[in-house]
């Protein structure tokens, strides 16, 4: 596995997609129109400049989800099904993280040789209607890693073969500045166990802890970078799972104003390097912005 890998996208389950993308919309965030999976999902995409994006994904016709299939080899991921047990277990919050592939097939052989699934790699794509309302290809080659310590949270590289009709400029201009996905927040109530895997997933280790550093989100264990954002592992009190999502902002400034009084049942303030936002909405994740500096 190449080392390096970037993040491509953040997946995350939310129950009621529109009231959610609404909650995103008053803060500033401009979404990409509803679209539909034929196993059972919808989403709405949060692009950003640095090309990377958030995935607002909901269970919208359960009747079509398809159960994920063992008893073939390889086994068949079930996006739908996935979803629906992690949106039943956890009500919200970030359920999938998907760094950037180039070659599926080499990923699944990768990670069936460290025993993180035997996935068959996942092909899938749909006509795209564009800005000025022409429909174009977009097509995507996915491959999983689904350690079996970890139940709720699926990991896969994800090989966009058509990111000239994917990227629409105009939906990666957000009104609250935000440029980019920093990084993300994991927490663990074991995270010396996941170091292994981690290390494997961003093909190196992770850079050492600063002696007597603070973390908002708990002692941090350790910090691993994939490409131009990270992912913290930091101890926490119950089960594994993301707790952080964090954006690079060009005004903080202009994100409060934006944020206060915007949105009922949000909670907001300012944290020590930036300004946090949380929603029952998005279950247990908060939402970090801290502003670019050169």
């Amino acid at each position: 596995m190449p080392a390096s890998r970037s993040i491509d996208h953040v997946v995350l389950a939310v129950r009621d997609l529109e009231d959610a993308a609404a909650i995103f919309e008053a803060m500033g965030f401009t979404l990409t129109p509803r679209a539909q999976h034929p196993w059972g999902t919808d989403n709405r995409l949060i692009q950003l400049a640095d090309q990377t994006f958030i995935e607002v994904l909901e269970v919208a016709r359960p009747e079509l989800i398809l159960e994920a299939d063992h008893s073939c080899t390889p086994a068949q991921f079930s996006f739908g099904a996935h979803t629906r047990a992690f949106l039943k277990n956890r009500g919200a919050g970030v359920s999938m993280l998907a760094l950037k592939g180039w070659d599926a097939s080499h990923d699944t052989a990768e990670f069936a040789n460290h025993g993180l699934g035997d996935y068959a790699p996942f092909p899938f794509g749909r006509i795209a209607r564009q800005p000025d309302g022409s429909e174009k290809e977009v097509a995507f080659e996915l491959a999983f890693a689904h350690p079996a310590a970890l139940p709720d949270l699926v990991f896969f590289t994800c090989h966009n073969k058509f990111p000239e009709n994917f990227w629409k400029p105009d939906f990666q201009i957000h009104g609250n500045g935000v440029t980019g996905l920093m990084g993300l927040t994991l927490g663990s109530d074991a995270p010396n166990e996941l170091t292994p895997f981690l290390d494997l997933l961003a093909g190196d280790k992770a850079k050492p802890r600063e002696p007597g550093g603070r973390w908002q989100f708990g002692p941090l264990n350790g910090r691993w970078q994939f490409g131009h954002q990270w992912l913290d592992l930091v101890e926490h009190e119950t089960d594994t799972q993301f707790t952080a999502i964090t954006f690079e902002v060009k005004n903080i400034g202009l994100l409060e104003r934006l944020i206060a009084g915007t949105v009922s049942e949000t909670q907001h303030g300012p944290m020590e390097d930036g300004y946090w936002v949380c929603h029952p909405a998005f279950g247990d994740v908060i939402l970090r912005f801290i502003e670019h500096r050169n």
